[in-house]
């Protein structure tokens, strides 16, 4: 699972579109994926729960780079790297 408390990827609004900047390890079947709901921060720092977002993002964008992860044992799994 994921530690919501501690999510560090953020989304910053630019007018006409958002900046996001994180990354994710560890998910499965990732690779597979055309599209990833993500947690994101917009809120000032300390704004807890109130200032998290989620967004839809799709693997084709510029900037997203998706990395299968050689695992052992569990190969078709298709653990993912996405920043």
């Amino acid at each position: 699972g994921s530690d919501v408390a501690a999510v560090a990827t953020t989304a910053t609004d630019m007018g006409d579109h958002w900046i996001v900047n994180g990354q994710k390890k560890w998910i499965t079947n990732g690779v597979y994926a055309d599209y990833f709901t993500v947690a994101v921060r917009t809120g000032p720092p300390g704004s807890a729960h109130k200032g998290m977002s989620m967004v839809l993002i799709e693997k084709s964008m510029p900037g997203v780079i998706c990395k299968k992860l050689e695992c052992m044992g569990v190969w078709p799994s298709g653990t993912t790297y996405i920043e």
